[in-house]
């Protein structure tokens, strides 16, 4: 839920919990095995859900600190103002932006907030924040301050995603068929132009179950990618192509298809700058083995840092050789400042 007071959202308690584990380089799953709780419990701390009682105050005291009243007073005070207006959720929500991206018509015969419920599916205010808020906080994101002042520009941008991805139809989903096709989506890093190559990328996860959609993301939202199960079948692997390079846009393409192949089945995931987690460590080592076969990656650590070497080794991988660069540059071989001419950059159509 969001909690509005003094004229900004108020973060339910697992937030706090959240920011706490952040700063003291803790693990969720560690912080989880240390409560003895599920990770269903886990999930309803993080986006508002569960209600903290004494015996949940005291378990988060032990844990983390720093007293069990300090828990209670919180979740109070969170109840307390668990509530939000049509005219606050307003105020929060990029109507401007999604007007000017032409994902919510201007028209002087109906309201704002009508086009805002219309746009996101929903019938009231209250209605958004139990949805939504919940969506976006439950994901693997980590829930920092700064996140839940951009949630509403996040949120759109992920109802945007579910939107164009009705218009794709999809084969049930299957993790076999998505490992097999990797060859042939990484040779698809060759082809220069978006509008030549993503096309292609559509047809081929369609036929695993994942409907592509690359789409901006509004001003607010700092996401570069994110996956969110649309039905227990069938998911959303969103794009923003916030980086507009070829390096960028494939290895935030893998690192997507890492979550979905790897990671908790139903679950929103979202990447965006600065964001460091274990799941994500783990979808970034997929993309990278995606990108470069574990086999080969003892080649890539001695290749010679010049062009004709990197477009050689690029060949015989059938990839880009902006992805090689990206690669050398990932893992120190290469300066940030070097190369990149060898990326292809993109324009992306209004």
């Amino acid at each position: 839920m969001i909690a509005q007071s003094t004229g900004s959202w108020v973060s339910c308690p697992g937030q706090t919990v959240s920011r706490m584990l952040w700063a003291r380089g803790i693990d969720i799953a560690d912080f989880r095995t240390t409560l003895g709780w599920s990770e269903k419990q886990c999930d309803m701390l993080f986006d508002g859900s569960l209600h903290l009682d004494e015996q949940v105050a005291s378990d988060l005291a032990k844990a983390i600190g720093p007293s069990e009243s300090f828990w209670i007073q919180r979740e109070l005070g969170y109840r307390k103002t668990a509530t939000t207006t049509e005219g606050e959720l307003l105020k929060q929500i990029p109507i401007r932006e999604m007007i000017r991206l032409g994902w919510v018509k201007e028209e002087d015969s109906k309201p704002k907030l009508d086009a805002v419920l219309e746009f996101f599916g929903v019938s009231s205010a209250a209605e958004w924040v139990n949805y939504w808020r919940p969506a976006v906080f439950s994901s693997t994101f980590k829930h920092t301050a700064a996140f839940e002042s951009e949630l509403c520009s996040v949120a759109a941008w992920l109802r945007r995603g579910e939107l164009l991805a009705e218009n794709i139809e999809c084969h049930d989903w299957s993790d076999e068929r998505a490992l097999d096709a990797i060859p042939e989506i990484r040779k698809l890093t060759r082809i220069k132009h978006p509008e030549m190559f993503i096309p292609k990328l559509i047809s081929i996860c369609s036929l695993f179950g994942v409907a592509v959609v690359l789409e901006k993301s509004p001003c607010g939202c700092r996401a570069t990618g994110a996956t969110r199960w649309l039905s227990p079948s069938r998911a959303l692997l969103l794009l923003s192509g916030r980086y507009r390079t070829d390096d960028h846009l494939w290895f935030a393409f893998f690192h997507e298809l890492g979550h979905l192949v790897l990671h908790q089945r139903h679950k929103t995931h979202i990447e965006m700058t600065g964001n460091r987690t274990m799941l994500e460590d783990e979808a970034d080592r997929f993309a990278q083995d995606a990108i470069v076969p574990p086999e080969r990656w003892l080649e890539l650590s001695r290749l010679l840092t010049n062009p004709k070497s990197i477009a050689r080794f690029a060949a015989s991988l059938g990839v880009s050789r902006g992805l090689i660069v990206g690669q050398l540059q990932h893992i120190g071989r290469l300066p940030h400042s070097e190369l990149n001419w060898m990326k292809n950059r993109f324009q992306w159509a209004d």
